[in-house]
């Protein structure tokens, strides 16, 4: 930071491998805070809706989730679906990623009516993106039906986990 500044872009995507090297050494306290400059840093150079806050977002927040951070993963989930939506990224497959992170997140708290219609919103883009009959639907599809079981609604969870499993045996 000496040579070229807190905020300089080599700075700032050294600091991102370092953040996703603590990670993978099972460092997530210190992980999470680095990813969280990082984003302070991303904010500063580009902007609070820089496209690229996303990426950086959702890997804080998968940390997050390591750390049991739960609400910060869900606020950061929350506002990269918001820049993403700003940018008109709604097709883009990192979208349908956090929407479904989003809600298996509320899922795991038992907010199941929140968290369904984002896996259906998941699941709409997926197909979009990756095709009717990708694994990534049939991965959303099985997210969906999962959740409608969780809450009883067996004769909707059936035709769901039926269309999954027939994308999946192709």
């Amino acid at each position: 930071e000496i040579e070229f500044g807190p905020r300089d872009q080599t700075v700032v995507s050294t600091s991102l491998e370092l953040a996703r090297v603590m990670e993978n050494q099972d460092r997530c306290e210190e992980s999470f805070e680095l990813f969280k400059i990082c984003i302070e840093r991303t904010e500063e150079n580009h902007g609070k809706l820089s496209q690229e806050l996303p990426k950086i977002l959702l890997e804080m927040c998968d940390v997050a989730v390591e750390c049991g951070k739960i609400s910060d993963a869900f606020e950061g989930y929350a506002r990269a679906v918001e820049i993403m939506e700003h940018h008109e990224m709604g097709q883009d497959p990192m979208f349908a990623v956090c929407l479904n992170n989003q809600a298996r997140l509320l899922s795991e708290l038992g907010k199941f009516s929140e968290a369904e219609p984002l896996y259906k919103q998941a699941l709409q883009v997926r197909e979009l993106t990756d095709g009717p009959e990708s694994l990534a639907v049939a991965e959303s599809l099985n997210n969906v039906a999962v959740l409608l079981k969780q809450q009883g609604k067996y004769t909707e969870a059936l035709p769901v986990y039926e269309r999954s499993l027939e994308i999946r045996k192709k």
